[in-house]
């Protein structure tokens, strides 16, 4: 594939997703690379005898505000 056309797709695969696209794709993909561990937590070494422990499902909380989704037009779809 040469560089125009990556150029076109970088730019043309995630431009009409909203926030639960991005948060879904985001959470399938820290879910993946946590692999088998049974925590469900990314392991990354930063020492010999240290590892960076995250959790792969982030925190829930909740607001007295929120935030509306745009609808999807026939377009989006």
């Amino acid at each position: 594939m040469d560089q125009d056309q990556q150029r076109s797709l970088r730019r043309k695969y995630a431009f009409d997703w909203y926030n639960k696209d991005w948060m879904d794709t985001l959470l399938g993909m820290m879910i993946r690379i946590s692999g088998s561990h049974p925590e469900q937590k990314i392991l990354i070494p930063v020492g010999r005898a240290s590892v960076l422990e995250i959790d792969s499902i982030p925190m829930s909380f909740t607001t007295d505000f929120g935030y509306t989704e745009p609808a999807k037009t026939e377009k989006d779809e």
